[in-house]
């Protein structure tokens, strides 16, 4: 029994609190993402990683030093020293045809449709301090690899938008968003923004695969095996808190979400919304199950190094954002407390005093919140 949505997490509140306070507004003048990214947030500082390097004996090493940085090392540094032949092979390739090495990372989908999480449906300060922590990334390689490196992003917009039951224009205006940013910021030939729907098209069985996928977690779930049982449910308990809920006043929210409070029309809702979730957790899990068992990743993109932002044995595992903080940024809304950006869930950032609301001109929903100085 909880009263907070998730960990908790650093500034999350509890359910029972229902304080709220106004926040103060500010229009942000003459907005600029270039001018947000070099002036208003932190960055990986170079300085930090040369300790790596006077280990490493050759560049692919040098390169591979990057991720076992204390800044960016999410999980043991065993699940990177495991797999180190491998890396290194794959550095190696681009290396010696002197060409830029390519990482990978499925991420970047849509704005959850939890009011609790957030209510704004566009990318905001939070998805711009995530593509600058892989724009630095990328620019620490150039430093001790000329070729420099680029970032495949395995686009998730068009795939999972009907799992959480949004409209497609809502996933495409936030994919799309992206796109536009990464032009903006003249970053969009090293980090690439790309599209699983259409990638899958490409890799030859792919639907056939997926099917297959599909039809075992079934199977395995109406046989009530133990390994397919805890997976759905583990997907499902993140789902529950993800699939659309915007018909739901915040009050009613804060009382479905506090499993301390109990009534026949609160199990009623939770019923619904935690079986729709384990619905549709089977697609959701097999679709990724299929860009791993097809092989989507390497077959599109030889040789690239896969990046996760959980801890994931056989990728390099980094935080999110930066090592503080706890949550994707589409889970939530940027706080930016001293150039570090701190996702917190919106309905905590409402029941806390002097939360300072930053605004893009003409934009009815903040792009980033601050404490009142």
């Amino acid at each position: 029994m909880s009263q907070y949505i998730s960990f908790p997490y650093q500034f999350e509140l509890p359910l029972s609190k229902r304080k709220f306070y106004q926040f103060k507004k500010k229009i942000i003048k003459n907005f600029s993402l270039k001018k947000i990214v070099d002036s208003e947030i932190n960055h990986l500082d170079f300085e930090n990683f040369k300790e790596n390097f006077k280990k490493s004996d050759s560049v692919a090493e040098k390169i591979l030093s990057i991720f076992l940085n204390k800044d960016l090392l999410l999980g043991p540094k065993e699940n990177i020293y495991n797999n180190r032949k491998s890396y290194l092979n794959k550095l190696n390739f681009f290396i010696k045809e002197q060409k830029p090495i390519l990482f990978r990372i499925t991420q970047i989908a849509f704005k959850i449709p939890n009011p609790l999480k957030t209510t704004r449906t566009t990318p905001d300060l939070g998805e711009l301090a995530f593509l600058s922590q892989f724009n630095d990334i990328l620019q620490i390689v150039k430093k001790i690899y000329p070729p420099g490196a680029k970032l495949i992003i395995l686009g998730e917009s068009y795939v999972f938008y009907q799992i959480v039951g949004i409209k497609k224009s809502e996933s495409s205006l936030y994919f799309n968003t992206i796109k536009k940013w990464l032009k903006e910021l003249n970053w969009q030939n090293d980090i690439i923004l790309t599209d699983l729907k259409k990638l899958e098209k490409k890799v030859k069985g792919f639907k056939e695969e997926y099917k297959k996928n599909l039809k075992s977690l079934y199977e395995g779930w109406s046989k009530k095996d133990k390994f397919t049982i805890n997976e759905i449910k583990s997907i499902a308990n993140t789902l529950y808190l993800s699939i659309n809920t915007r018909k739901y006043s915040l009050e009613k929210l804060m009382d479905i979400y506090d499993s301390t409070k109990e009534s026949g029309e609160l199990k009623t809702i939770r019923d619904y919304l935690y079986n729709k979730a384990i619905k549709q957790s089977f697609p959701y899990l097999a679709y990724h199950k299929t860009i791993e068992t097809s092989n989507l990743g390497e077959m599109l993109f030889p040789n690239s190094l896969k990046l996760s932002c959980t801890y994931s044995s056989g990728a390099l595992s980094i935080f999110t954002i930066n090592k503080s903080n706890k949550l994707y940024p589409y889970h939530g809304r940027p706080l930016l407390l001293n150039k570090q950006v701190k996702i917190c869930y919106e309905i905590d950032l409402k029941r806390k005093p002097s939360i300072v609301a930053h605004y893009i001109n003409k934009e009815k929903n903040p792009f980033f919140f601050t404490l009142e100085k």
